[in-house]
C-alpha cells in the first residue's frame, strides 16, 4: 500500500484505494457505531452532529479526560481524535 502510495506521488501510478474510499469507509464504521448506540438502523448520510452528540456523550460517561479535562470532540472544528478509548472512535471531516 505505501509503495503504491509513493509510485502515484513520483510517477502518477493509480492508487489501489484512493483517499474517497476511505472516508466511505469510515463513515461505514461510524454509521455502525450509531446504529449500535441508538439500536436501530441509520442511513449512510447520517448526521454528523447526532453521530458527535452520541460519541460525546458516551465519552463522558466512560470519564475520558484529557490533562484532567472532559474533551467535547464537537468543539474540535473537524479535527480527528482517533482511538479516545476502546468504545468510542472518530474521524471529522
Amino acid at each position: 500500500m505505501l509503495a503504491n502510495f509513493a509510485a502515484n506521488i513520483l510517477d502518477g501510478t493509480p492508487l489501489i484505494a484512493p483517499g474517497a474510499e476511505g472516508v466511505n469507509s469510515v463513515r461505514l464504521a461510524n454509521a455502525i457505531h450509531l446504529s449500535s448506540w441508538r439500536g436501530r438502523e441509520v442511513p449512510f448520510d447520517f448526521d454528523d452532529k447526532d453521530y458527535l452528540s452520541e460519541l460525546n456523550k458516551r465519552i463522558r460517561d466512560e470519564g475520558f479526560s484529557q490533562s484532567g479535562h472532559s474533551r467535547d470532540l464537537a468543539k474540535s472544528k473537524g479535527r480527528a481524535y482517533v482511538g479516545a478509548s476502546a468504545k468510542a472512535t472518530a474521524v471529522v471531516a
